[in-house]
């Protein structure tokens, strides 16, 4: 299986969600920085009750 860009960070945030680890939210600052769908990622966090973590990992 291969994933893309979007999943994964939509994964890591997730997983931030349920450890509070700060560590998924770096990954996720350094992978969004390299560019990404927003779109998709601010649909898909919506949809999975993750909209307040999306934000916070962009700041």
């Amino acid at each position: 299986w291969i994933v893309s860009k979007e999943d994964l960070i939509i994964s890591k945030l997730y997983w931030a969600k349920d450890s509070h680890s700060e560590q998924q939210l770096r990954d996720v600052k350094n992978l969004v920085g390299s560019g990404c769908d927003r779109d998709y990622i601010k649909r898909w966090t919506n949809e999975l009750d993750l909209q307040n973590l999306w934000p916070e990992s962009q700041a």
